[in-house]
């Protein structure tokens, strides 16, 4: 009898898990989908369909083809006008806000979590319909913005916090205090679907937006210091980025140097998979990268700056190098054809893969809901 009841209130505490309804969002002007280009469009799509797997009730704000297996909420916005002046960028974030408080007030929502975005704003509706509300940073903090500690008592307590990389907690941590504390969650990704190349590539690979940050410039200098070919690719998504490629990166393509646009799916993967190294040496500050995390999972190394979260999951001169600048390099170059694309692979395997990611923010959500209600 007692076997019994334990199985009876095991099952209801685990229909109670699997009934709960989640909203899943990030800014308004990006389209969700696991194939995304774009990082946090990638890993938000990840987690619609991983969750929607698991039971989940899961909500999505995203643009109007945004390919999900949730709900995608009421009034999508629209792709096809997309602006990139502040002004309409507001509005979009505004609606996105709107639209998803709409939901709220008209479902049974148990928790709101924010990949990016303004949700926070709202913090004190959310407390009235007792959602709690997890912002989950996908960027480094930025000069010239608010500052949390102004808006402690606004936050209140529903509002909850997490991070991606241990290097970016620090900097929230520094800058703001301990009002926005919280966990790590590294981002993860399907290890079936980047299948790995065990074979040395023959071209430098960078992937990612096309700004000045980003350190295509020392993946140029690279290449050309050891004449190799290297394949650029990566979102143009601003009218400064424009201008940047326009300037500083189109003049200086030729049969050696070649800009892809923004790939995804198979074309992106197959770009790892023949790539000798994946350049990530960023000049601006970073959360993660999930483009070398994705080249390791493909058997392809890293060259990325000692300094931050990439030096968290490359291991060097195992997995990749980290280096202090451009100069070391170029000097330690060749160790990259020395590097195993097999321990490359095994690095990654078990704690970046997509399952752990999705298994630590369920027990977040299981944490925040069990002391919150």
């Amino acid at each position: 009898m007692k076997n019994y009841i334990m199985k009876h209130i095991i099952k209801k505490i685990f229909q109670i898990k699997m009934s709960r309804n989640i909203i899943l969002s990030s800014f308004a002007d990006v389209s969700i989908s696991p194939n995304s280009g774009g990082g946090v469009e990638k890993i938000l799509g990840d987690l619609d369909r991983s969750l929607f797997l698991k039971g989940y009730g899961v909500n999505v704000a995203g643009l109007e083809n945004s390919k999900i297996l949730g709900k995608l909420l009421d009034f999508p916005i629209s792709d096809k006008t997309l602006s990139q002046s502040k002004f309409d960028f507001s509005i979009r974030n505004s609606m996105n806000l709107m639209r998803i408080l709409n939901t709220c007030m008209d479902n049974k929502i148990d928790l709101v979590h924010s990949l990016g975005g303004e949700v926070f704003a709202f913090s004190p509706i959310f407390k009235k319909l007792k959602i709690p509300v997890l912002m989950n940073f996908h960027t480094p903090p930025k000069d010239g913005i608010f500052d949390f500690n102004d808006y402690e008592e606004v936050l209140g307590s529903n509002t909850f916090f997490s991070y991606v990389s241990n290097y970016q907690k620090s900097l929230y941590l520094k800058k703001y205090g301990s009002v926005v504390d919280g966990p790590v969650i590294y981002n993860g990704i399907n290890m079936d679907e980047f299948i790995p190349n065990f074979e040395i590539g023959t071209y430098l690979l960078s992937m990612s937006r096309i700004t000045p940050g980003k350190g295509i410039n020392n993946a140029i200098e690279l290449a050309k210091a050891n004449d190799i070919p290297l394949n650029i690719a990566g979102r143009i998504y601003s009218t400064l980025e424009d201008e940047y490629y326009t300037t500083k990166i189109e003049p200086i393509l030729s049969d050696k140097i070649n800009y892809l646009g923004l790939v995804s799916g198979e074309k992106k993967i197959n770009l790892y998979q023949k790539a000798l190294a994946n350049v990530c040496m960023m000049e601006d500050e970073e959360s993660f990268c999930l483009s070398a995390l994705e080249s390791l999972a493909c058997g392809t190394p890293v060259i990325a700056y000692k300094k931050g979260p990439i030096a968290e999951f490359v291991i060097d001169g195992k997995t990749g190098l980290l280096v202090k600048n451009i100069n070391e390099a170029k000097d330690r170059f060749d160790e990259i054809y020395k590097i195993s694309p097999k321990d490359c692979r095994e690095s990654v395997e078990y704690n970046f893969n997509l399952d752990k990611m999705v298994s630590n923010y369920i027990s977040l959500y299981d944490n925040i809901l069990r002391n919150y209600n």
